[in-house]
């Protein structure tokens, strides 16, 4: 396929399905791969090539072949405990797939991840995936005593801690390292829950175009490794972000959801991904328990 044809093809793809659809349109990896800059292709946005160009790179292990180990059952979803943020998910994060919230400070993303944290020990038929949890920190500041209080306001003893696997992340190079060892680990199958916070910031605000652009692509690649990994493993994956011009689509990726502050305690879920239920919003509260429904 020509350069316009490979452009024209890019404009109507879903990224999160780029792969499958590359392999049957014909796509040339070579070329794809051989493009240094995304200036090479100027109608394609540049988050796109990016994911673009490193899962032509990962073409070979992406088809390994390899069968997944484990299997997930239909309605094994994690879900948050709150009503309005588990509509939007359409009942919970479903093992297999990757699950975005993006958000500034104070909108809830830590919150909401912690929430899954504590849920996620629980019987499928009570919300939970009865798995054990992988909790990747890229700031350093989880509040235990937090993690706590959410746990036992929904009835439940803080005994699951005892299985938390937590692992303070510092740099890119260390969360890709950091990953690759507990995708070994939870191929055994006891942890279905992986759970990153503001994996992002370890990538943003290098000093010049060229670092950001393969700081995007180190990026692209670990979103491509966890969404794959979500798959193979039957994994329930939730990644948070800040608010950032780069959001490349993972693999599998069952939603983005965007929160925001609104009047008061109140914060505001929107879906923005995928398409088919863009823009449905919810408002729910942060209290003392942790995030509750707005009454």
């Amino acid at each position: 396929m020509d350069r316009r044809g490979f452009e024209a093809a890019v404009e109507f793809l879903d990224v999160s399905d780029v792969y499958h659809e590359a392999k049957a349109n014909g796509l040339s990896y070579d070329s794809l791969v051989g493009a240094d800059q995304p200036q090479a292709f100027p109608r394609v946005p540049s988050d796109r090539f990016i994911l673009l160009r490193e899962l032509a790179k990962m073409d070979k292990p992406v088809n390994s072949g390899i069968p997944p180990r484990h299997v997930a059952k239909p309605g094994e979803k994690l879900g948050s405990g709150v009503s309005s943020i588990d509509e939007l998910l359409d009942g919970g994060v479903r093992r297999g797939r990757f699950v975005q919230l993006l958000g500034g400070p104070g909108t809830g993303k830590s919150q909401l991840l912690m929430q899954f944290c504590a849920r996620a020990h629980l019987p499928v038929n009570q919300g939970g995936l009865s798995s054990r949890v992988v909790y990747l920190d890229c700031k350093g500041d989880m509040n235990v005593k937090r993690l706590i209080k959410i746990s036992n306001a929904g009835g439940e003893n803080t005994s699951w801690l005892k299985t938390l696997y937590y692992s303070v992340v510092f740099s890119a190079d260390e969360l890709h390292s950091t990953v690759d060892s507990v995708l070994n680990l939870m191929r055994r199958g006891k942890r279905r829950v992986l759970l990153v916070d503001s994996g992002y910031t370890l990538f943003a605000f290098r000093h010049s175009k060229k670092d950001q652009y393969e700081s995007d692509a180190s990026y692209t690649r670990l979103l491509i490794k966890l969404g794959f990994a979500a798959k193979r493993y039957g994994l329930a994956v939730v990644m948070t972000e800040p608010e950032t011009g780069f959001t490349p689509y993972p693999p599998l990726l069952q939603a983005r959801i965007n929160l925001r502050k609104g009047p008061g305690d109140i914060r505001i879920a929107q879906v923005t991904e995928p398409k088919g239920v863009r823009g449905s919003e919810q408002q729910f509260i942060i209290s003392e328990e942790g995030v509750v429904d707005k009454i």
